[in-house]
């Protein structure tokens, strides 16, 4: 289930899944940009702006904003870039709401910061400024044990302010009143549309909230990549599997150390798992080789030829970036011996792969060629590849 999927149907029929879909949200959402003192909605018309000027310590108007939600009782969720920009901005609010929340409240702070106490890291110094102000971060830095407590605390209300990474972007579930992006960041990385859509998401809680709010606060020398950002729809979700992105490399390391995959047949039914493999197929193959390969790709009988001659002959285009791949991916792992072969014989090698890539769509049988991952420094003679 996901809001970021533009190409749903391809991902649903890689899965052979049903599908449905819906636009419907629960809690309805409205988006506004912070630029200096004005507030703009969605489609950039000026809704508000702020007659005062802002704190020294607050230029972009934060204070103002989260105040704004916290004196109500609700909660706030913000999106800094990095794991130092969360702390320092827990930090800096910490100082503006020392008095948010009651006795009852802060009674049941202390008692959070004396679990936080308690974890085998100990206590964050800068969560024990914070947490009895209802201000937390959240990010990869703590512990697994930190960050449960302190997402439940937020469930609860004892934190109404938690300040976080995109850590918190999708997969936990900590919806919120109102959602602050900081900076149109994640990193040094201008923050994408699906990053983007996935986070501000996060704000209206269902049985809670008549809606949800998010606020972006950027520069004015941003504003023209913001206006982009806000209208542009979502780029298709495409495999990382690709060489460029090291994740065949991964993937098949997993595969052969866990024992999935142990022969050349193993490797070619994985693959031709892959969403890599099936929008290639899709995509490319369609209109060039799902019915038949060529007549002299077909004729070819070893894959050495095949190599040599990549671009004279017209192989199934729809493989060729998948081969390419997967021969990149296993000749890095054979040449930093993450793997070896228990067979010497490149010629066994060759025919494998070659009937694998001539019989992708039967069910004919390719000749085996069995493959183990061995430690750094074993004596076994290792094959060529490719």
């Amino acid at each position: 289930m996901s809001a970021t999927l533009p190409n749903i149907d391809e991902i649903a029929r890689w899965l052979n899944a049903a599908l449905y879909i819906t636009d419907y949200r629960p809690i309805p959402l409205h988006e506004f940009i912070v630029v200096n003192n004005l507030i703009y909605n969605s489609k950039f018309e000026v809704v508000k702006d702020f007659d005062f000027k802002p704190h020294s310590c607050d230029p972009n108007y934060m204070v103002p904003l989260v105040d704004e939600v916290v004196k109500k009782n609700n909660s706030v969720l913000i999106f800094c870039p990095t794991k130092y920009n969360c702390e320092q901005c827990a930090r800096t609010l910490s100082h503006f709401f020392l008095n948010n929340g009651d006795e009852k409240v802060k009674e049941k702070r202390r008692e959070l910061i004396s679990h936080l106490s308690r974890c085998p890291a100990g206590l964050d110094s800068t969560l024990e400024i914070t947490v009895i102000c209802g201000i937390a971060y959240h990010h990869s830095g703590l512990t697994m044990e930190e960050r449960e407590l302190l997402e439940e605390a937020f469930r609860q209300g004892i934190i109404n302010i938690l300040i976080a990474t995109s850590t918190l972007a999708s997969g936990v579930n900590l919806p919120a009143r109102r959602v602050i992006f900081d900076q149109p960041f994640i990193g040094i990385e201008f923050i994408n549309s699906l990053s983007y859509t996935q986070m501000k998401g996060r704000a209206g809680r269902k049985g809670k909230d008549t809606c949800g709010e998010s606020y972006l606060i950027c520069s004015r020398k941003y504003l023209k990549k913001v206006k982009e950002l806000v209208c542009k729809k979502h780029d298709p979700v495409n495999s990382c599997l690709v060489c460029e992105q090291k994740g065949m490399k991964r993937a098949l390391l997993e595969v052969i150390s866990s024992g999935i995959v142990k022969t050349m047949r193993d490797v070619k039914d994985y693959i031709q798992c892959t969403l890599l493999y099936y929008q290639e197929f899709e995509r490319i193959g369609s209109s060039h080789s799902k019915e038949s390969l060529s007549k002299k790709f077909n004729e070819i009988k070893t894959i050495n030829e095949i190599i040599k001659n990549n671009n004279d002959i017209p192989e199934p285009m729809h493989y060729r970036k998948v081969r390419k791949t997967v021969k990149s991916a296993i000749n890095y792992l054979l040449k930093y011996e993450f793997i070896k072969f228990k067979t010497s014989s490149v010629n066994v090698l060759e025919k494998a792969i070659t009937k694998s890539i001539q019989n992708m769509n039967t069910t004919k049988t390719v000749e085996q060629l069995s493959t183990t991952v061995k430690s750094v420094g074993s004596t076994t003679t290792t094959s060529s590849i490719i």
